[in-house]
């Protein structure tokens, strides 16, 4: 990972669910460009695809849609 601003988000130890939904919604957006880039590497931060999923979530729920990830 190379982007330090993602970093310091993934090792925040007040959970993604509490990161996210405390973001504007541009924060948001940025943070899941970011965490897709990093996803997109070949070498992924590991716990960089459980942030993305929580990051859609609130991204999916602010806009009024009901998501389901399994």
């Amino acid at each position: 990972m190379t982007d330090p601003h993602l970093g310091r988000i993934i090792k925040d130890s007040t959970g993604p669910e509490v990161v996210t939904s405390a973001m504007s919604d541009e924060q948001l957006a940025g943070l899941l460009d970011a965490l897709f880039r990093d996803l997109d590497t070949p070498a992924p931060e590991p716990s960089a695809i459980v942030r993305y999923e929580i990051g859609v979530e609130e991204s999916n729920r602010r806009a009024g849609r009901a998501t389901r990830i399994e």
